[in-house]
């Protein structure tokens, strides 16, 4: 009996053990390089991390990144906003938030959970904008 219960106690502890080193999930800290958009598939700046330099871009018709956004930071090199739409053809009135650039503007450049309302725009707080971004686009540039 008291084999088993060392046995029992051992397994227990080298099972805490692996868990205790096991590898986290990647996490970012939400700021963009310049001249960059970028769209997180966790909130926290986490999962997977896209960051886009385009004027426009389109994730629906079947991009892996179309409505599976959680977070989001921006910030435009020339451009001060960065739209995240809800409709691929840039259509503001079905649902969009925009971010500033973060080395423009300095404020309101990242949002870290889209579920509480994001950024400026009708996505604004209390709509929940998680998994809804099919679009994106810089605009206000100089």
């Amino acid at each position: 009996m008291r084999i088993l219960r060392r046995a029992i106690v051992t397994l227990t502890v080298a099972g805490f053990g692996v868990l205790a080193v096991a590898p986290v999930a990647q996490a970012y800290d939400g700021l963009c390089d310049s001249g960059y958009m970028c769209l997180y598939t966790d909130a926290g700046y986490g999962g997977t991390l896209r960051g886009f330099s385009n004027s426009k871009l389109s994730f629906a018709g079947g991009a892996w990144l179309n409505d599976k956004t959680s977070s989001a930071s921006a910030n435009g090199g020339s451009c001060h906003r960065s739209y995240y739409i809800n409709r691929d053809d840039w259509v503001l009135n079905d649902g969009y938030f925009y971010l500033n650039s973060r080395q423009l503007d300095n404020m309101n450049y990242r949002d870290p959970d889209l579920t509480n309302g994001a950024g400026v725009g009708s996505w604004a707080a209390p709509a929940n904008a998680n998994d809804q971004v099919s679009s994106a686009q810089f605009s206000d540039c100089r």
